[in-house]
């Protein structure tokens, strides 16, 4: 579409997504017709309470694809947190891989399963969920309609490029760890009708980008003793490696060591020849969209980035 009306502020309310009462396709040609400023969400946009996963058309999709794909939203309550849980994550070794045995000393299912019976899912009539176990199945054990926002989301797809090992443990996990009744994913390219591709923060998009001729390195599931030796063999290179264990900057012949910062590691990523890090999908996207040279390890065991290694390989 050519010339889109400038608009300060636009107000949209009583959306009704997911009901035969939705006139998607006159909401997105108005929104394809603006370049607003903000646009407020005010209510009654996906009815959750009629929300049925067979009945969800293309249209009312592309309004959803159309409000959320490229940009950045930041929810502020106004209010504290009223509900917070330890759930279920994994613990990661020194060697780029999951601690399975730490994961397991560190999980405590008993908590998890109080956890998902007493978080009140049943006071909302519907649940944004980021990949997360407890309110996902609190939703399904207490008939809640919840709908699945993630990167890992996308894996469902066939569509979605897989790596050429076989692993039967990855794709189980992606499918039960949080199960939602609807999903939309992220990923480096819209692969499906439901795949968005990545949504940039604000800070890396409006960085001055240039190449200051070294290579930023984040690889936090490998021990820094270790990169500091892999990475000191290739003389003449200038390293700046962000470390989750360091707890101060140093110098290292030609590396640089610093602790992890967002801004100290945004302005290092900007100003770099190329990025080596894991292969997750926030840093390689955001290195990409700042063009640079990418180099990526996954964890061994992971597969969702051994899925994102295969994808930007592809």
């Amino acid at each position: 579409m050519g010339f889109k009306r400038e608009v300060e502020l636009v107000v949209i309310s009583d959306v009704h997504i997911g009901t035969t009462g939705c006139h998607a396709n006159e909401l997105l040609k108005y929104l394809k017709s603006i370049r607003p400023g903000t646009i407020v969400l005010n209510g009654d946009i996906i009815d959750g309470w009629q929300f049925r996963k067979r009945y969800f058309p293309k249209s009312h999709l592309k309004v959803i694809k159309h409000m959320i794909s490229g940009s950045e939203n930041e929810i502020n309550p106004g209010f504290p947190i009223q509900f917070k849980a330890k759930g279920l994550g994994f613990a990661f070794g020194r060697n780029g891989g999951i601690d399975v045995i730490q994961t397991l000393r560190k999980a405590d299912f008993i908590q998890l399963w109080k956890e998902i019976r007493t978080v009140p899912v049943e006071d909302y009539d519907l649940v944004i969920n980021d990949f997360e176990p407890v309110t996902a199945r609190a939703c399904k054990l207490k008939k809640v309609p919840c709908i699945g926002l993630s990167h890992q989301g996308s894996l469902l797809s066939d569509k979605v490029p897989r790596p050429r090992t076989r692993d039967w443990k990855g794709p189980l996990i992606i499918r039960y760890y949080a199960p939602v009744n609807i999903h939309f994913g992220f990923h480096f390219l819209a692969y499906d009708g439901n795949i968005f591709t990545p949504v940039i923060r604000s800070a890396v998009r409006n960085h001055v980008v240039e190449d200051g001729g070294h290579y930023t390195v984040y690889l936090p599931a490998w021990d820094d003793q270790f990169l500091i030796r892999f990475l000191e063999q290739f003389e003449g290179i200038r390293w700046q490696v962000f470390s989750k264990r360091a707890k101060k900057s140093y110098q290292h012949g030609h590396l640089s060591i610093f602790p992890v910062s967002g801004s100290a590691f945004t302005r290092s990523m900007a100003s770099s020849t190329g990025v080596l890090c894991g292969a997750g999908f926030e840093t390689p996207a955001e290195a990409l969209f700042l063009g640079k040279k990418l180099l990526v390890l996954p964890m061994k065991g992971q597969y969702e980035q051994h899925c994102n290694a295969q994808a930007l390989a592809a």
